[in-house]
């Protein structure tokens, strides 16, 4: 995607949460229906991150209906080496090193995940494109569970 492209998909995207931000329901949890939330932080005035005072789950306002989010991660959304799956000679070298000094290399994540939680607590990968994250905390001897918003892609090794 070009980046006339993307301004224009950014500018739609930002158009939209204008319009969605006087809605009250945005203020509602998506997990546990509650009213009661706090703003965490905001970005470009209209969107904010928000954490619900009952389940503390953390959350995007406004948030996206079902429809917008298929539209979007089956067409639209792109991030180069994040949502395109390497060809396989460089996915075996990638995994041979364990994305040592690679770009999308989570050693760093890792290591503190290991300082902070070190009995390797499960993880919860949401949004995990073709896996890369995932795989190297399960790697590192996290109990890892993956979900991809995105359509599936046929992977043979």
């Amino acid at each position: 995607m070009n980046n006339f492209n993307k301004t224009i998909q950014k500018s739609k995207w930002l158009i939209k949460c204008m319009l969605l931000s006087t809605e009250i329901d945005r203020l509602i949890c998506p997990n546990c229906g509650s009213g009661k939330s706090k703003n965490i932080d905001s970005k470009f005035i209209f969107t904010s991150l928000r954490e619900c005072e009952i389940c503390y789950l953390r959350f995007r306002t406004p948030t996206d209906n079902v429809q917008d989010n298929y539209e979007y991660y089956q067409s639209e959304y792109s991030q180069e080496f994040t949502t395109d799956l390497p060809d396989r000679e460089y996915l075996e070298k990638l995994l041979k090193s364990n994305f040592k000094n690679h770009e999308k290399s989570y050693s760093n994540i890792i290591n503190l995940l290991k300082l902070f939680y070190p009995q390797k607590n499960k993880l919860f990968d949401f949004g995990c494109s073709w896996g890369y994250g995932s795989w190297q905390f399960q790697e590192a001897g996290f109990s890892v569970s993956a979900y991809e918003i995105s359509k599936p892609v046929l992977i043979l090794l």
